[in-house]
């Protein structure tokens, strides 16, 4: 009983951590293509630039409000 209560507890574990890392991953990720966009001078137009500035800070203030909840 006991190694099957590890067994789940280990699972739950794994499984919490799988969404975390996802839910860190995921805007991380936007905030550097869209980073990466900037220093390369992948953008066409100031509005362009802007609008990458503007999802990366989104993508920002998502992270931080998963992480603050």
């Amino acid at each position: 009983r006991i190694n099957r209560e590890l067994e789940e507890a280990d699972a739950r574990k794994t499984g919490f951590l799988t969404n975390v890392s996802h839910e860190l991953r995921t805007p991380l990720n936007a905030i550097l293509g869209f980073l990466n966009l900037l220093r390369d001078g992948m953008y066409e137009s100031p509005r362009e630039r802007d609008e990458y500035l503007t999802n990366a800070e989104l993508c920002a203030r998502h992270l931080l409000k998963t992480v603050t909840t």
